[in-house]
């Protein structure tokens, strides 16, 4: 991961132990994340045969009134799909 300058997206980026899902191999990452004055811890998932993640999780500390997650200490998990079947969703909510 690449962290940004003014202020970082990510930082404090550290790998967890690898893990096995449905049999297979799982890289974790946990670290900050931040935009803005919001920020939140986060943990990544990915498959490592391909490369492709699985889901991302972020517990915000501090959120701007009026975005879609507005609730200080709100927990966030974002799944990715890959099927092109399944509709983007239309909320956040």
């Amino acid at each position: 991961m690449i962290a940004h300058s003014d202020p970082p997206t990510f930082s404090n980026c550290v790998r967890q132990p690898d893990t096995i899902v449905d049999g297979k191999m799982v890289v974790s990452f946990n670290g900050q994340w931040q935009r803005n004055r919001s920020s939140a811890v986060f943990g990544v998932r990915i498959w490592a045969e391909t490369g492709r993640a699985i889901d991302f999780t972020r517990k915000m500390t501090v959120v701007d009134k009026g975005e879609p997650f507005d609730v200080v200490g709100a927990i966030v998990v974002d799944k990715f799909t890959y099927d092109r079947s399944v509709p983007n969703p239309t909320s956040y909510r």
